[in-house]
């Protein structure tokens, strides 16, 4: 089950579950993997985000929601690239 505390937040954490699990099948493709230490994971033991403002949390959920929202209806391109028409 994938929970966020909106929609943008679970639709968010289900694509991001998406493209992790397909780095994942092309990583064990590649053979078996090297797992890190707990000395080498330990810098990565806190989320990274845990530094950020509430504030700086929602706007980066905001512009991660406005990238996808963008691709979804077509105006990504645009976004990216200006009216070449």
């Amino acid at each position: 089950m994938i929970v966020g505390a909106d929609a943008a937040a679970t639709a968010l954490r289900a694509i991001t579950l998406k493209d992790n699990a397909y780095v994942l099948n092309e990583v064990l493709a590649h053979g078996q993997p090297r797992y890190w230490t707990r000395e080498e994971a330990a810098g990565w033991a806190e989320p990274m985000h845990q530094f950020l403002s509430p504030e700086a949390r929602a706007a980066l959920t905001n512009r991660l929601w406005d990238y996808y929202e963008a691709r979804v209806d077509g105006r990504l391109s645009t976004m990216l690239h200006g009216d070449r028409g």
